[in-house]
Protein backbone atom coordinates (compact mmCIF):
# COMPACT_ATOMS: atom_id res chain seq x y z
CA UNK A 1 0.00 0.00 0.00
CA UNK A 2 1.16 3.65 -1.11
CA UNK A 3 0.31 6.26 0.63
CA UNK A 4 1.70 10.03 -0.76
CA UNK A 5 1.25 13.75 -0.03
CA UNK A 6 -0.43 15.78 -2.86
CA UNK A 7 2.16 18.65 -3.08
CA UNK A 8 1.34 21.99 -2.12
CA UNK A 9 0.97 23.11 -6.04
CA UNK A 10 -1.47 20.45 -6.93
CA UNK A 11 -3.43 20.96 -3.77
CA UNK A 12 -3.74 24.70 -4.49
CA UNK A 13 -4.94 24.56 -8.12
CA UNK A 14 -7.57 21.88 -7.10
CA UNK A 15 -8.98 24.07 -4.12
CA UNK A 16 -8.44 27.74 -6.42
CA UNK A 17 -11.40 29.10 -8.22
CA UNK A 18 -10.38 29.76 -12.40
CA UNK A 19 -9.88 33.79 -11.14
CA UNK A 20 -7.71 32.47 -8.47
CA UNK A 21 -5.44 30.00 -10.92
CA UNK A 22 -4.91 32.81 -13.88
CA UNK A 23 -3.38 34.53 -10.49
CA UNK A 24 -1.59 31.69 -9.32
CA UNK A 25 0.54 31.31 -12.57
CA UNK A 26 1.95 34.84 -12.14
CA UNK A 27 3.02 34.65 -8.06
CA UNK A 28 6.82 34.67 -7.63
CA UNK A 29 6.11 31.29 -5.32
CA UNK A 30 4.51 29.71 -8.00
CA UNK A 31 8.42 28.74 -9.92
CA UNK A 32 8.93 27.17 -6.19
CA UNK A 33 5.90 25.39 -6.08
CA UNK A 34 6.12 24.11 -9.56
CA UNK A 35 9.55 22.75 -8.50
CA UNK A 36 8.28 20.77 -5.36
CA UNK A 37 5.89 19.64 -7.10
CA UNK A 38 7.54 18.54 -10.11
CA UNK A 39 10.13 16.49 -7.57
CA UNK A 40 7.01 15.17 -5.54
CA UNK A 41 5.53 13.72 -8.71
CA UNK A 42 8.72 12.32 -9.48
CA UNK A 43 9.28 10.45 -6.29
CA UNK A 44 5.62 9.08 -6.83
CA UNK A 45 6.52 7.75 -10.33
CA UNK A 46 9.63 5.86 -8.97
CA UNK A 47 8.27 4.21 -5.97
CA UNK A 48 5.08 2.87 -8.50
CA UNK A 49 8.31 2.21 -11.51
CA UNK A 50 10.38 0.00 -8.71
CA UNK A 51 7.41 -2.01 -7.10
CA UNK A 52 6.22 -2.94 -10.78
CA UNK A 53 9.48 -4.07 -12.11
CA UNK A 54 9.87 -5.94 -8.86
CA UNK A 55 6.00 -7.43 -9.62
CA UNK A 56 4.99 -6.73 -6.66
CA UNK A 57 1.42 -5.73 -6.53
CA UNK A 58 -0.28 -2.36 -4.78
CA UNK A 59 -2.55 0.21 -4.13
CA UNK A 60 -1.29 3.94 -4.18
CA UNK A 61 -3.86 6.46 -2.67
CA UNK A 62 -3.22 10.01 -1.33
CA UNK A 63 -3.20 10.62 2.83
CA UNK A 64 -6.33 12.25 2.15
CA UNK A 65 -8.29 9.55 0.80
CA UNK A 66 -6.92 6.64 3.42
CA UNK A 67 -9.42 4.85 5.30
CA UNK A 68 -8.52 2.79 9.04
CA UNK A 69 -10.00 0.15 6.80
CA UNK A 70 -7.34 0.61 3.66
CA UNK A 71 -4.29 -0.59 5.70
CA UNK A 72 -5.18 -3.28 8.33
CA UNK A 73 -3.12 -6.05 6.62
CA UNK A 74 -0.94 -3.94 4.37
CA UNK A 75 2.72 -3.08 4.08
CA UNK A 76 2.91 0.87 3.91
CA UNK A 77 5.51 2.72 1.85
CA UNK A 78 4.63 6.83 2.40
CA UNK A 79 6.22 8.96 0.14
CA UNK A 80 5.72 12.40 1.91
CA UNK A 81 7.10 13.67 5.10
CA UNK A 82 6.16 13.30 8.36
CA UNK A 83 2.86 14.18 8.49
CA UNK A 84 2.27 11.34 5.85
CA UNK A 85 3.56 8.97 8.16
CA UNK A 86 1.59 9.73 10.91
CA UNK A 87 -1.97 10.60 9.32
CA UNK A 88 -1.49 7.19 7.42
CA UNK A 89 -0.21 5.28 11.32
Amino acid sequence: FVVYKPSRYSYTLDHATEHNNKMLKHHPLVKELLRAHEHNIHCIEKVQKTLTDLGIKFIIKSRTEVLPTDITDHFVISVGGDGTLLDTS
